[in-house]
C-alpha cells in the first residue's frame, strides 16, 4: 500500500513478459511478411519468364519450406506442360501431314488416266482431292491450337511500348493495304506502355487488321485507332463492310467460325487467337457494328504501372 502499481515486482514482471511476446510477435510477423515480398519477387520473375532464383532459394521461414517446394514444383509442372504440348502439336502435325503427302501425290497419275468420259470417277477423285486439303488444313489448325495454348500456358508479361508497335506494324499494313486497293488509317496516341508479350500482341494486331481488310469494300478505310481508356490501352480496329448480326457479334470469337464462306486458307481460329491472347495478358476483346456500316473489334490491354 502507498505504493504507484507499477513499482510493484509482479506488475514489472507481467509488463517485461509482454514486451518481449510484443516483440516476439513483431519479429516473426516482419520475417513472415519479408518472405512473402520475396516469394512475390520469384512470383512476378516467373510470370515475366526470367529464370531468376525459386521460391525455396528466396525462402527463409522453416514452417514455409514446403509451401515454396510445392510452388516450384507447380511452376516446375507448367513450363514442362508447355513444352510437351508445343512437342505434341509438332510431332502429331509431321506424323499426319506425311500421308496426306503421299495420298495428294497419288492421286495425281489417277486423275491423269482416268477415261475421259467416266464422269462419276472423275467427281470422286475432285472429291478425295478436295478432302486431302481440308485435312491438310484441319492438321494446320491443330497445330496453331496446340501452340496457342502452350503460350497461353505460360504467357511472357513484358513491359511493351504498345505506342510503338503498333507504329511500326501499322506502317507495313499500310503498304500492303495500297496494294490491295485500301487505305489504313492509323491514330495511335504516343507513350502507352503495357503488360504481355511483343508476339501475342503482334498476332494481335495482324488477325484483327487481316480480317477488317478482307471485309473492307474495294477502296474502303480500315482504321486503327490506339487510345487510354483508365487502366487500359485500347487498340481498336474498324472497317467499312457490311458487319454482322448483333447476335454473332460473341459468336465470332468462337473456334472455327468464319464469315468466308468456302475459303479453306481462313479456318476461323483468327478471332478466337485474339481473344484468347487478350485474356492471358489479363485483357478482354469484344465486337460491335459501326452506326454507318462496318465491324469495330476492340482489344483492351492492361497498362504497365
Amino acid at each position: 500500500l502507498g505504493r504507484p502499481y507499477w513499482r510493484v515486482p509482479e506488475i514489472q514482471a507481467a509488463a517485461l513478459i509482454y514486451a518481449v511476446m510484443a516483440l516476439l510477435v513483431l519479429s516473426i510477423f516482419t520475417d513472415a511478411w519479408t518472405n512473402l515480398l520475396r516469394f512475390r519477387a520469384v512470383a512476378r520473375a516467373v510470370v515475366a519468364g526470367e529464370n531468376r532464383g525459386s521460391f525455396a532459394d528466396a525462402n527463409r521461414v522453416p514452417d514455409l519450406a514446403e509451401v515454396a517446394r510445392e510452388f516450384d514444383t507447380m511452376v516446375a509442372t507448367l513450363r514442362r506442360s508447355e513444352a510437351l504440348i508445343r512437342q505434341a502439336a509438332e510431332e502429331n502435325a509431321h506424323a499426319l501431314k506425311a500421308p496426306l503427302a503421299v495420298i495428294a501425290q497419288a492421286i495425281e497419275p489417277l486423275r491423269r488416266d482416268l477415261p475421259a468420259g467416266s464422269t462419276g470417277l472423275h467427281r470422286s477423285v475432285e472429291l478425295i482431292s478436295l478432302s486431302v486439303d481440308r485435312l491438310d488444313a484441319l492438321v494446320s489448325t491443330a497445330r496453331r491450337i496446340d501452340e496457342t495454348i502452350a503460350s497461353l500456358v505460360d504467357c511472357p508479361r513484358h513491359r511493351i511500348n504498345l505506342s510503338a508497335l503498333l507504329s511500326t506494324l501499322g506502317q507495313g499494313f499500310a503498304r500492303f493495304a495500297e496494294e490491295r486497293g485500301l487505305h489504313l488509317d492509323l491514330h495511335i496516341v504516343p507513350g502507352l506502355v503495357v503488360i504481355g508479350g511483343t508476339e501475342q500482341i503482334e498476332i494481335i494486331a495482324e488477325n484483327l487488321i487481316d480480317n477488317a481488310f478482307d471485309f473492307s469494300p474495294p477502296g474502303g478505310t480500315v482504321t486503327l485507332e490506339v487510345r487510354r481508356a483508365g487502366t487500359m490501352a485500347e487498340m481498336v480496329v474498324s472497317d467499312q463492310g457490311t458487319g454482322i448480326a448483333e447476335a454473332d457479334l460473341d459468336t465470332i470469337f468462337e473456334r472455327y467460325v468464319s464469315g468466308r464462306d468456302g475459303d479453306a486458307e481462313h479456318d476461323g481460329l483468327g478471332l478466337w487467337t485474339v481473344r484468347r491472347n487478350a485474356e492471358a495478358m489479363g485483357g478482354r476483346a469484344w465486337a460491335a457494328n459501326r452506326p454507318d456500316g462496318g465491324l469495330i473489334v476492340t482489344v483492351a490491354l492492361p497498362l504497365a504501372e
